[in-house]
C-alpha cells in the first residue's frame, strides 16, 4: 500500500478502501440483463495477516445477481487487493443495496463487518419490477385469470394475473404467446385505449401483464 498511488480511506479496525460506495455506470441508467463491472481496492493497515471475504445482501437477490472476484483472500501487513464486482439486473428496478467486507484478524480471530453500499438504476423495459405495482381493486375475472385496477409509477394501469398451472412449462408457453400477441396489438394501435403493454418479471413465475390506460 505504501508504494501505491491509490488514495485509501480508512474504515477503522485495520481496513482501508479506495471508495466507500459503488455507483454502477456512473449513475446512468443501465440495460436489463447486462453484466456490469466495477472495481474496489481493499487494504490491510494492521501489523498482522487478515482474511478478507465478500458477502452479499440476499434479500433483494431475486432482482439482481451480484458476484465478486476474488471472494476471499488473505492480506499480509500493508498489503491491498483489487476486487472485481459484477452485477446483472433482471428487471426495470432501482437498486440501493450493500455488500459486506468481512475481515478476520489472524492474531485475535476477531471478525469485523464493514458495509459497502452500491446502487444502479435500470432503463425502462418490458420487464417491470412487480414491487412497483400497486393493486387497487378487482375489475373482473375469466378463464385467463383476474384483472385488477392499479397504479405504476403514478400511472393508472390494468394488471392482468394469469391463473396458476401445475404444468409450469405450459404456463410459460401461454405467457409468451399472450404477451407477444398483446404487444403486437398495442404496436399497431388496434386497441387505442391500451397504448402501452408491459410484461412483469416475477421471481416465481411469469404470470403478470400490465396495461397503461
Amino acid at each position: 500500500m505504501s508504494h501505491s498511488n491509490i488514495r485509501f480511506i480508512s474504515l477503522n479496525d485495520g481496513i482501508a478502501v479506495n471508495k466507500t460506495e459503488i455507483v454502477f455506470n456512473d449513475g446512468d441508467e443501465v440495460n436489463v440483463n447486462e453484466k456490469l463491472r466495477e472495481l474496489i481496492c481493499v487494504g490491510n493497515t494492521t501489523k498482522h495477516n487478515m482474511k478478507i471475504q465478500i458477502l452479499t445482501n440476499t434479500s433483494q437477490n431475486e432482482k439482481f445477481e451480484f458476484t465478486s472476484n476474488p471472494q476471499l483472500i488473505v492480506l499480509g501487513k500493508g498489503e491491498a487487493c483489487e476486487f472485481e464486482f459484477f452485477v446483472t439486473l433482471f428487471c426495470t428496478s432501482k437498486i440501493q443495496s450493500f455488500f459486506l467486507l468481512v475481515a478476520t484478524a489472524f492474531d485475535t480471530q476477531r471478525i469485523i463487518y464493514k458495509e459497502i453500499n452500491f446502487s444502479l438504476t435500470a432503463q425502462l423495459t418490458t420487464r417491470l419490477d412487480p414491487d412497483e405495482l400497486k393493486e387497487d381493486k378487482k375489475l373482473g375475472e375469466g378463464s385467463f385469470g383476474i384483472v385488477y385496477k392499479g397504479t405504476l409509477r403514478g400511472n393508472l394501469v390494468a394488471i392482468k394475473k394469469m391463473k396458476t398451472s401445475r404444468n409450469s412449462m405450459n404456463l410459460k408457453m401461454k405467457w409468451r404467446c399472450w404477451i407477444n400477441l398483446d404487444v403486437s396489438i398495442s404496436s399497431i394501435s388496434m386497441a387505442p385505449y391500451l397504448y402501452q403493454v408491459r410484461s412483469v418479471w416475477s421471481p416465481n413465475s411469469l404470470n403478470l401483464g400490465v396495461y397503461k390506460i
